[in-house]
């Protein structure tokens, strides 16, 4: 599968899906997550696979890990209770790290780093989103600002204010549990600010976003 570095500096990889018949998964693959690969659907086995692909060729490029020249082999992506990715390196021991992968059409990216930290990615096709959707996950400011924008523009600040909401979600570990209107989006500041109800705080996260393939928007966040 093609592989390329979307952002070196935060170690965001993007990986172009190819089909299976064409991999030797056994080089790719470690035998834990063969077996898992198993008992995933059909319909997802490329994307999945091709998920962690993106993820393993992001952690070879995290500084503290690229002396020890890491094979696919050497990195096993399991997943923990919550469905985040579970990172274990056979050849690096005690080394704590974070994962977050996105799908979108034929593509997948992962974003990852060392520690136990709060980050997530997405990746969404810019699309026309209807009405109703709109509403729902928008705040209230956030869809006065929506109805300033030109017709040509609304596409892609929907597809951005989705994609943002979606990674700070996976960032925060609650997905879709946490309803997206309840994360208000400061565009003034390029700072992407979310009240979690859970806590009650307003919590400020690094928030970056990147067109990708023409039709692409990738969202990378980061607990401050």
């Amino acid at each position: 599968m093609q592989q390329e570095v979307i952002n070196p500096t935060e170690n965001i990889i993007a990986v172009t899906h190819q089909p299976l018949n064409k991999l030797d998964l056994a080089s790719l693959l470690s035998p834990a997550e063969l077996q898992l690969l198993e008992a995933i659907p059909t319909i997802k086995k490329i994307r999945w696979v091709a998920g962690r692909l993106a993820a393993k060729a992001a952690i070879k490029q995290i500084p503290e890990l690229t002396g020890h020249r890491l094979s696919n082999l050497d990195i096993s992506l399991l997943a923990q209770p919550d469905g985040r990715p579970q990172v274990l390196i056979s050849t690096v021991r005690n080394k704590s790290l974070t994962v977050s992968i996105s799908h979108s059409q034929d593509i997948s990216v992962a974003v990852a780093d060392a520690g136990e930290l709060k980050l997530g990615i997405d990746i969404e096709k810019i699309r026309e989103f209807s009405e109703e959707t709109i509403k729902a996950f928008m705040t209230k400011t956030e869809f006065s600002f929506y109805r300033q924008l030109s017709a040509i523009d609304q596409p892609a600040f929907v597809t951005k204010l989705w994609c943002i909401k979606e990674a700070i979600l996976k960032a925060q570990g609650v997905g879709l549990s946490l309803h997206p209107a309840r994360i208000n989006i400061d565009f003034a500041t390029d700072q992407a600010i979310t009240k979690v109800s859970l806590t009650g705080k307003t919590i400020l996260l690094q928030t970056s976003w990147t067109p990708y393939a023409k039709s692409y928007i990738i969202v990378y966040t980061k607990l401050l």
